[in-house]
């Protein structure tokens, strides 16, 4: 461990004494059985971005990108890294937010640790090129106006060309050396996973819970469920039903009334987070038609009386939290507070006996199964 700290204070060293020219900073992403690589760091480092060491859950597949791009959001990062050990030796993970490109490379087994180091900056610095088309960058956030001015040449002055004089091979920068076709047959070096359409990300959602307001009418237990559409990381709509289980019973000298409400809505969800988060709040804001049917007997001769459902509109609010032990398994936690528009009045021989409906208060508790 020694080594690694030395490692890893020297490429913040060389950051610091560089840091007129920090071009951004970049995420190194690491299990937390891994340890992230220091010579890495320090190249980094020299090209001048700050370096960002963080610990991330195991995933694989599509799931490694989507959890870069998580992380390098949450710390602001123009681009997030990742060297994931696999059977035939190392891929390597670039999500470059400026020009908005998921870049793979696998090594394969590679012998020495340096040249990973190597062959991953060159990776980065190869999705960078970009900068330098006529064209604006794809990505979601703006490039560093140092890297803008690293990658954009200088116009060049008007005047007349030099004659031309040949140079040696040796001589030539390296951009300026013809680049080698690969050999017949080979796999392609720069592969992108295919990412799924956020208009096709659906969740599906089954809880219990239980639903009261005070007024005289105690709780009753409901099974809910619902189903998310998520366009963005951060949120999407939810729509979802939640019928009764029990019927609660109010007891009065005039008779006896069953009541069985129920609700039907949508909201809109906001997670701050980002969906990718391992644990985070949620917050939604929405409205619901809310039934309430209740049925009857009068005490004097048993008499059961027709059981009338009554609708009503709530508007309401929720916040809760969300757990995600897997990649596409979420644990829900909720509350919810709403207001009946018109209150509903259970009455027995022109007596008022009870209320409903405001306030309504719940909580659930259920599992959700994300759908890519």
């Amino acid at each position: 461990m020694r080594w690694l700290l030395v490692w890893i204070l020297l490429a913040a060293a060389i950051g610091t004494a560089r840091a007129e020219e920090r071009l951004g900073r970049v995420v190194i992403a690491f299990a937390a059985d891994e340890t992230p690589d220091p010579r890495l760091a320090a190249e980094l480092s020299l090209l001048g971005f700050i370096v960002e060491p963080v610990a991330v859950r195991e995933t694989e597949g599509e799931g490694v990108a989507r959890q870069l791009l998580a992380v390098a959001r949450a710390r602001g990062a123009l681009a997030a890294i990742r060297l994931l050990p696999v059977a035939a030796g190392t891929e390597v993970w670039v999500v470059d937010r400026v020009t908005g490109k998921t870049v793979l490379r696998e090594l394969i087994a590679p012998s020495d640790v340096d040249a990973a180091a190597l062959r991953t900056v060159e990776l980065l610095r190869a999705s960078l090129l970009e900068l330098e088309l006529d064209h604006a960058p794809f990505g979601e956030v703006p490039a560093p106006e140092q890297l803008v001015l690293r990658a954009t040449p200088p116009p060049a002055a008007v005047v007349a060309p030099p004659p031309r004089q040949a140079l040696p091979r040796e001589a030539l920068p390296r951009e300026a050396l013809p680049r080698e076709a690969p050999p017949r047959g080979a796999p392609p070096i720069f592969t992108s996973p295919p990412r799924p359409s956020p208009w096709l990300r659906f969740g599906a959602e089954v809880a219990l819970g239980a639903v009261g307001s005070p007024g005289g009418v105690g709780p009753t237990m409901h099974l809910l469920a619902a189903v998310t559409w998520r366009p963005l990381d951060i949120g999407g709509l939810r729509i979802f039903v939640a019928p009764a289980l029990t019927t609660t019973t109010l007891n009065e000298p005039e008779g006896a009334a069953s009541l069985r409400p129920g609700l039907l809505g949508g909201e809109v969800v906001l997670l701050p987070l980002g969906e990718e988060a391992p644990i985070g709040p949620s917050f939604a804001a929405g409205a619901s038609a809310t039934w309430l049917t209740v049925s009857g007997t009068e005490a004097a001769d048993d008499l059961v009386t027709k059981a009338t459902t009554t609708w009503g509109f709530s508007p309401h609010a929720r916040a809760g939290l969300v757990v995600a032990p897997l990649p596409r398994l979420r644990l829900h936690l909720d509350g919810l507070a709403g207001v009946l528009a018109r209150r509903v009045v259970v009455s027995f021989a022109d007596r008022a006996a009870a209320t409903w409906g405001r306030p309504i208060l719940g909580a659930t508790a259920g599992v959700e199964v994300v759908l890519r």
